[in-house]
């Protein structure tokens, strides 16, 4: 039986501030992977890290990457071009560790078929 995530499990491994709600969506929407987890036997543990990863990839693409300046208390700053300019899982940290582990493919392959959904829909 596949891994069950919370809300609670997403707060607690990546920064957030959108509503209870709005995540638990993220969370039934990368819930859609769990018969390849299982099929594919991939270990509870591993199915957490997976699931919970995806959610994390997926709130930081909707705010827009990661980090695009950092100051120091000194006032001096650095600015990063291109912030996260990569489609698919390697635009945020959290989707290139989940794209290192075994099942990965299950997750890549629903937020790849989102993708094309959402060009479709987009088509014009």
């Amino acid at each position: 039986m596949a891994f069950i995530i919370t809300t609670t499990d997403i707060r607690s491994n990546c920064p957030t501030s959108l509503a209870d709600p709005a995540i638990q969506a993220l969370i039934d929407f990368v819930s859609q992977a769990d018969t390849c987890l299982d099929s594919s036997v991939i270990p509870d543990p591993t199915q957490r890290l997976l699931k919970v990863y995806a959610v994390c990839h997926m709130l930081t693409m909707q705010s827009g990457g990661g980090v695009k300046s950092e100051s120091d208390m000194d006032g001096e700053s650095v600015t990063f071009a291109n912030v996260f300019s990569k489609a698919g899982l390697g635009g945020s940290h959290y989707g290139s560790l989940l794209s290192m582990m075994p099942g990965d493919s299950c997750i890549a392959a629903l937020l790849d078929n989102a993708r094309r959904s959402f060009k479709v829909v987009n088509y014009s």
